[in-house]
């Protein structure tokens, strides 16, 4: 059996990034941590978790975990690890399975299911207060003094044959943690550490970023190489990496506090590529999805959204582009709409039943949302990122600033430009907030499709954000004039994601949803 141990929120400097959460409900890659955790434990039958008994958990974060058959123990604020895991233990009954504890901010791979008796150890050159192991020839021992960076660290793994004896451990040692490995270790059968090279540590800010950038999301289209300064993004796309590369080449110094340092361009016969600086930051997608951040903080985050698209139209073109951006929000909907309905047999000018109720067709409600939009203006054209949402979003909580990566660079298909219709980037970063776009990504919905009958649910725990933007001119715009073209980007990016049927749908369904709600 398996304890994930997260019986206390997160330390004060990561809880200012994400707000008050368990250690294994931090964001990594666009899921939970206990998510990876319970992935890398997945044979385990019999998993508990502790949370702190004041934490409720989101709906589905609940699914997610009773997916996996966790049971949760709410733990009472302020017990220490040794009490805590004691507490966990009388609930969890007398058991003669082997007894395994995970910290709640380490992931780490199992270690062979017959590998009883054993503790994890690595070593780290981070200053932090680890729990250290001391080898003599005759003994081991654990302690919480920690004397250089050589010496091994405990880093979170614990497995005990015989649960009864380390429960009689914690009460010998007055519920204190490292003092009942001792205790297990010397009156029962001695502890054996195993060095464990894959071992990530999530509970320190440094470590928590440090460890986050070897387990990132990637696209079907493109690669990402991480180190620890540089991110290269490399693809077969050729013009869109040259595109990306020279919209960071092109903006001019007053937009470079907005991005990261572009270092080199590559381009051969099989791809192309660019490096730019790695930036130990979290998007505004996991602190959407995953944070419990206050609105109060999210209030700061907008303002810089809003400073850098108002730095964004200060910089009108020398030549105007309104033709190459009206097709932006019509032309092009239309095409790839049509594109998507050759493709997936679906018929785009049938009746929908949309959770009971008959809407428009999908072609109907397109041509509708395409009325709405107006001819773009001379007023409209600045910079354009491109694709202004949430994941392309990082935030820097000491400068209070935004950092946007991964811009388009163009409007056609033929022509490299830094400019654009300034309402698609307001609409984009509608598409996160208001369109719950990050959510979709993340699997949070419920769906099922047939035909033209749809049923579709998506559960926003943070409705008051979407109170906030609505009431906000995000760079002079009302959110009247964004709503049409934000519901036509749902119906345009449905051919980006043949890679996952399932999330194309729920974004077809997003899309109708949308339109639904704003205008019938």
């Amino acid at each position: 059996m398996l304890l994930i141990t997260a019986g206390k929120y997160i330390e004060a400097e990561l809880a200012s990034e994400f707000g008050k959460i368990p250690p294994c409900f931090l964001p990594i890659g666009n899921k939970r941590l206990f998510e990876h955790q319970l992935a890398a434990f997945k044979n385990e039958k019999n998993i508990f978790l502790s949370i702190p008994t004041c934490f409720s958990i989101d709906k589905q974060d609940k699914i997610k975990l009773e997916e996996y058959r966790v049971t949760i123990i709410p733990v009472p604020m302020g017990l220490s690890l040794g009490r805590s895991i004691l507490h966990c233990l009388e609930i969890m009954g007398n058991n003669l399975e082997p007894l395994k504890i995970l910290h709640g901010d380490t992931l780490i791979s199992p270690i062979e299911s017959d590998s009883n008796n054993i503790v994890s150890v690595a070593s780290t050159n981070e200053n932090y207060d680890w729990a250290v192991v001391t080898r003599t020839q005759n003994s081991i021992t654990f302690s919480s003094d920690q004397q250089d960076n050589d010496t091994e660290i405990l880093s979170g793994y614990f497995c005990f044959s015989s649960p009864k004896q380390y429960k009689k451990s914690l009460l010998e040692s007055n519920e204190d943690f490292i003092d009942s490995l001792n205790d297990y270790s010397k009156n029962y059968i001695q502890l054996k550490p195993r060095l464990q090279s894959d071992w990530l540590d999530f509970g320190h800010i440094h470590t928590y970023f440090s460890s986050k950038s070897k387990l990132t999301t990637q696209r079907s289209f493109n690669n990402l190489k991480i180190t620890k300064r540089t991110v290269t993004k490399s693809s077969r796309k050729h013009f869109k990496m040259e595109c990306e590369s020279d919209w960071y080449k092109k903006t001019p110094p007053d937009l470079n506090l907005y991005t990261p340092k572009l270092l080199s361009t590559c381009k051969n016969t099989d791809t192309t590529s660019y490096t730019i600086e790695y930036l130990y930051l979290s998007t505004l997608n996991e602190l959407f999805v995953f944070g419990k951040l206050p609105s109060n903080a999210w209030d700061r985050i907008f303002d810089s959204c809003n400073e850098f698209l108002e730095v964004c139209k200060a910089h009108p073109p020398e030549t105007k582009l309104k033709i190459q951006t009206n097709s932006l929000f019509r032309e092009k909907t239309m095409r790839r709409i049509e594109e998507f309905s050759e493709k997936s047999s679906l018929d785009i000018h049938a009746k929908i039943i949309f959770n009971g109720e008959e809407v428009p067709s999908i072609h109907e409600q397109i041509t509708h949302c395409c009325k709405q939009i107006r001819d773009s203006e001379d007023a409209d054209i600045g910079i354009m990122h491109g694709d202004f949402c949430f994941s392309n979003i990082l935030y820097d909580f000491r400068a209070q600033s935004i950092l946007c990566i991964d811009p388009r660079g163009h409007i056609d298909e033929e022509t490299k430009t830094i400019y654009g219709d300034r309402r698609y980037d307001v609409a984009k970063f509608y598409h996160s907030i208001i369109g719950d776009y990050d959510l979709i990504i993340a699997g949070r919905y419920k769906l099922h499709s047939q035909d033209n009958k749809v049923n579709f649910n998506i559960e926003n725990p943070r409705s008051d954000l979407k109170d906030i933007i609505i009431n906000r001119k995000l760079s002079g715009y009302s959110a009247n004039e964004i709503f049409p073209i934000m519901i036509n980007l749902f119906f345009s990016m449905l051919p980006l994601h043949s890679d996952n049927k399932n999330r194309q749908q729920a974004l077809l369904a997003n899309a109708v949803r949308l339109y639904k709600e704003y205008y019938l």
